[in-house]
């Protein structure tokens, strides 16, 4: 598709952040225009946006619109930290505890595993580490993919009631 039409769709830029402003938005203006460019680059017909050579102002108010609510319930449902705060972060603000509990659950993994069968333990290492799906380890091992599901469903099973035990989360 021919994109020379985003040009004219261009000319009015300063504009569309003045719609998201108007919207609220006092951060992220530029971010919602820009997919709005995006979108309509797209998604969209230029004869929907560009009628006799005049940009359809209502449209792209309309994919503005629908950008910033997106944006605003997504943004509800995730935590955010500005970088201007994250370097106010000082050492001894840092959970301890949360950090103590890792290392102690950590610690208990390790405890637990160590009691498995070589077997079991091997297997459940190399699944973990490597990061190889069970075909990919059946093929490689010639060991039965039922075989190496069963035996990491087992490993995961006694890690879980282990943990779960000790409630260190």
């Amino acid at each position: 598709m021919d994109s020379k039409w985003l040009s004219i769709v261009a000319k009015h830029h300063k504009e569309y952040v003045a719609m998201v402003k108007s919207f609220g938005e006092r951060v992220y203006y530029e971010d919602i225009v820009q997919e709005m460019y995006l979108r309509i680059l797209k998604y969209t017909n230029p004869d929907a946006i560009i009628k006799d050579g005049k940009v359809n102002k209502s449209y792209i108010y309309l994919v503005l619109k629908s950008i910033f609510l997106t944006y605003v319930r997504t943004k509800s449902k995730i935590d955010k930290v500005s970088l201007d705060e994250t370097g106010q972060l000082r050492y001894d603000e840092i959970d301890n505890e949360l950090i103590a509990s890792q290392t102690r659950t950590d610690e208990l993994i390790q405890l637990e595993m160590n009691q498995w069968e070589w077997y079991d333990k091997m297997l459940f290492e190399v699944y973990v580490s490597d990061e190889k799906s069970m075909r990919q380890l059946a093929k490689e091992t010639g060991i039965s993919v039922t075989s190496i599901f069963n035996t990491i469903k087992n490993c995961k099973s006694k890690l879980r009631n282990i943990i779960d035990e000790n409630e260190f989360y």
